[in-house]
């Protein structure tokens, strides 16, 4: 309200440009071999042919942040996002009789947690949200002042917000 057309009412920044990830590393192979700490070894195959295999599962956590300002400059909200999830890469390399090498890459990641803290001008405001099926296309997240549904579509995500009451964005 009061605002020219085209006039910036205020800018968000996202915190950190570069991932944040803390991994914990497990490996598959229960032997104290140098080669396991790097994740690998080499087997026969039954036909023959030498196979080499490299095997990874991680336990990770990543941290963000966006931090909303008013023309002025001043910090109105913050958003914290913390996620964690495990992911899993597999390698497997053949050495053909031809000396050719085939390789086979199987990954899968799954997000298994989000929590989000949602600070507007210094006091929190509490997010319910399902925390679970992060794979599944379709999120609700409600607070005291809004009202989030995210619908993923093939091609073309929508996002419906619908407020119940004024957060003064710029103050």
């Amino acid at each position: 309200e009061g605002a020219e057309q085209g006039e910036v009412l205020g800018s968000v920044f996202i915190e950190g440009n570069e991932p944040d990830f803390k991994m914990e590393r497990e490996i598959e192979k229960d032997d104290d071999d140098e080669q396991n700490k790097y994740f690998w070894w080499e087997e026969d195959s039954d036909d023959g042919e030498e196979e080499t295999e490299y095997k990874a599962k991680m336990k990770w956590t990543l941290n963000k942040k966006a931090v909303f300002k008013s023309k002025l400059g001043a910090v109105s909200a913050e958003l914290k996002v913390v996620m964690a999830g495990k992911s899993k890469a597999e390698v497997e390399i053949t050495d053909k009789e031809d000396g050719t090498q085939e390789k086979k890459t199987k990954t899968k990641s799954k997000v298994k947690k989000i929590f989000y803290t949602l600070t507007h001008n210094g006091e929190e405001i509490p997010i319910t949200y399902d925390n679970k099926d992060w794979e599944a296309g379709d999120r609700t997240w409600a607070t005291s002042a809004f009202k989030a549904f995210y619908d993923e579509k093939s091609g073309r995500d929508t996002l419906e917000v619908s407020t119940t009451t004024v957060l003064h964005p710029c103050e």
